[in-house]
């Protein structure tokens, strides 16, 4: 039974500015949650909306939480599971699973995977992003993502030929552009990369009802990720169009994971601008589910200046070492987060 359920609230500092949602952040705020059971385990899990894509907000996180059963509030029903936000079910999910690994003195991840891929995001500046480009090839990434949608079309697609001409064909490219662009604009963008290989742009279109006719169109391949998370899908799905991976962000999918797993396209887990408690538990979740050749979005992390835990995550590599940062070396610091007591 759980002993005590403890809410600390945290603002981490970005590197640089960036574009969330059509939103201009410069930090990352977000609650991190502390369940102890009556043996006082302890286990850690992140629940923090993210601006411009999250429906919940952290009041609401917090009054939702306080229906969980305690030993010193034992009382109000607990909600059923469907119907909290995704960032609470993914904070408590995760907080849960750690306290049983702690408890079991058992590793959070698959022990037959000793490795997770990751991919190095691009964004921010052309210049920042040809940089990071160039990094990537150096340090042997297989694959990096380019936020795209931000400037005009032309722009855009100049800026993909030169990322693609820097990686060349031993790092696979991927695109982001959040539902930026009308049909007219995604057309003339992708006009301009014939020679280019992509290995998909994830959601072009703001008018998600085009999507089938630009695919006809264009025949790039397009990969899904808000339109998983409102009634886009149900749609599409009576249309030929099919997405060629689904993009899967727990911190903000109502989504089970088993509907991901299920679907017969590949999955491609992606983070959420998570603090290190939050990366941790998606590593641990990235060696469970897809293809061990498929690289993971998880770079947002490194546009974090600083960290809730200590010392700090090293994901500044094309593959990490899953015991290296999932081990118990790494511990929250209490003493920085704002702390709301409700159970």
């Amino acid at each position: 039974m759980l002993q005590e359920l403890s809410l600390f609230r945290y603002q981490l500092p970005l590197i640089s500015p960036i574009w969330m949602g059509g939103q201009l952040q410069t930090t990352r705020t977000g609650l991190l949650l502390r369940l102890t059971d009556a043996d006082g385990f302890e286990g850690w899990g992140e629940a923090a909306p993210l601006p411009g894509f999250s429906h919940e907000t952290i009041p609401e996180i917090v009054l939702q939480l306080s229906h969980l059963r305690t030993k010193n509030k034992p009382n109000p029903p607990p909600l059923p599971f469907t119907n909290w936000y995704p960032s609470a079910k993914f904070g408590l999910d995760t907080a849960l699973a750690n306290l049983q690994s702690q408890k079991n003195g058992l590793p959070r991840y698959n022990s037959a995977r000793k490795t997770v891929l990751l991919t190095m995001l691009l964004a921010g500046s052309p210049e920042a992003c040809l940089h990071r480009a160039e990094q990537a090839v150096q340090q042997g990434y297989k694959a990096v993502k380019l936020k795209v949608g931000h400037g005009k079309p032309a722009q855009d697609a100049a800026l993909v030929r030169s990322v693609a001409a820097i990686i060349g064909e031993g790092c696979t490219l991927r695109l982001d552009a959040n539902r930026a662009w009308t049909l007219k604009d995604a057309l003339l963008f992708t006009e301009q990369l014939h020679s280019v290989s992509i290995e998909y742009i994830e959601e072009p279109l703001k008018s998600t009802r085009y999507l089938p006719e630009f695919e006809r169109l264009t025949g790039m391949p397009i990969a899904l990720d808000e339109s998983l998370r409102d009634r886009t899908w149900d749609r599409l799905q009576q249309t030929p169009f099919r997405p060629v991976a689904l993009i899967y962000k727990p911190m903000l999918s109502a989504r089970p994971r088993s509907w991901y797993l299920e679907s017969g396209i590949p999955v491609v887990l992606s983070s959420s601008f998570e603090s290190g408690v939050g990366i941790q538990a998606l590593l641990a979740l990235a060696s469970h589910i897809g293809s061990p050749d498929m690289p993971v979005g998880l770079d947002t992390y490194n546009w974090l200046q600083e960290d809730v835990l200590a010392p700090r995550l090293s994901l500044n590599s094309p593959a990490v070492a899953l015991e290296e940062v999932l081990n118990r070396a790494h511990v929250v610091k209490v003493e920085n987060l704002d702390l709301f007591r409700i159970g």
